[in-house]
């Protein structure tokens, strides 16, 4: 069984193509195997569509920030002060 936990705010989740609510995806992972599990919370980390049980998943995750070079951005940005060179 998935933890509710497992399931972070952002993330949206489809089941047969209808947005499910966290409490709706848990409950119908108590028949999960724990391989099924494993690819379920793969699929949460990175995105996807699966199919567990003849149920439908199509999981988007939430869209990280990234800068123009396409990296992560840092997030405290260090001003050189007056006694510091460029």
């Amino acid at each position: 069984m998935i933890k509710p936990q497992s399931i972070r705010s952002g993330v949206t989740i489809y089941v047969n193509g209808t947005q499910a609510e966290k409490s709706e995806v848990v409950a119908l992972s108590n028949e999960w195997s724990e391989r099924q599990e494993t690819l379920f919370k793969k699929t949460l980390k990175d995105g996807g569509e699966i199919t567990i049980k003849g149920v439908h998943f199509k999981v988007i995750p939430q869209e990280k920030i990234l800068n123009y070079i396409g990296e992560k951005d840092p997030k405290h940005i260090i001003a050189p002060g007056a006694d510091d060179r460029f």
